[in-house]
């Protein structure tokens, strides 16, 4: 069936890779979860690590990130000037960076914009609060984001191989090998000076779920909920699209039987 709708009149259906809410979500959930996976050890044993902090609330915060970048790169149109100006402002940062290469390798915005910018943000606090300013934890934090960005650029790799339903499949699992899957609702994280930003993301975000909200149908007006009696002696029965086949794939929702002549009525 599948591969019929792909070479028929929902090949554009089926050839499109929209990014509804749901997708952000769980490319969020799947990215972070990469990371976590190979660096949260390393994370531990570094001189990042202290007693006064705790590795869940740093994915999730990297998870709320990965989730504002997709809404940003997949969800807002190109044609929108404050996301065109933001992501001017990040190349700019990133050729700033080290040897000025980070623009151009794969994966450095995205662990840019989320884990460089909470391990900047996190342990700056820790540190903040123990009178510690030593630049050793900068080198940490730029030695661990190149492994990062190591980790995302294979992801962004495995993204291009996968056809679509693959993606959404390798995005679940992922996520709910490391649990982060589900063990929160990602959200729009910016800082107070990107609020014009914030604002139309917000939007962008309402407009997505609403989208994608399956419309509701009462029973009681529904078309294709038919009494037959054709059988006399036997009791009325009311036969539905949803109880006439045990999986509904949704594939016929629109199709429409042809009326039934005289003779194949009487027959």
């Amino acid at each position: 069936m599948s591969k019929e709708a792909q070479s028929g009149e929902f090949a554009d259906v089926f050839g499109s890779f929209f990014f509804s809410d749901k997708r952000c979500q769980n490319r969020a959930f799947f990215m972070a979860a990469r990371l976590k996976q190979t660096l949260q050890p390393i994370l531990a044993s570094s001189s990042l690590s202290s007693p006064h902090t705790t590795p869940d609330p740093l994915w999730e915060l990297v998870t709320h990130r990965l989730y504002t970048l997709n809404y940003i790169l997949f969800v807002l149109p190109s044609t929108c000037d404050i996301r065109n100006h933001f992501l001017a402002v990040l190349e700019q940062q990133l050729a700033q960076i080290g040897d000025g290469q980070h623009v151009l390798r794969r994966g450095g915005m995205e662990v840019h914009f989320s884990l460089r910018y909470v391990l900047k943000k996190y342990y700056r606090r820790s540190r903040d609060s123990n009178n510690n300013n030593n630049n050793d934890d900068d080198d940490d934090i730029e030695d661990i984001v190149e492994r990062a960005r190591e980790i995302i650029e294979h992801c962004l790799e495995s993204e291009s191989k996968l056809g679509h339903a693959e993606r959404d499949a390798m995005y679940v699992f992922h996520g709910l090998r490391m649990g982060l899957h589900g063990s929160l609702e990602p959200r729009i994280e910016l800082d107070d000076e990107y609020w014009e930003l914030a604002q139309r993301l917000a939007i962008a975000v309402k407009q997505n779920k609403e989208s994608t909200q399956p419309a509701y149908v009462n029973p009681f007006e529904d078309d294709d909920a038919v009494v037959t009696d054709d059988n006399d002696g036997m009791p009325p029965t009311t036969t539905t699209a949803a109880s006439s086949r045990e999986v509904d794939s949704g594939f016929y929702d629109h199709y429409v039987p042809p009326a039934r002549s005289g003779a194949a009525a009487s027959s």
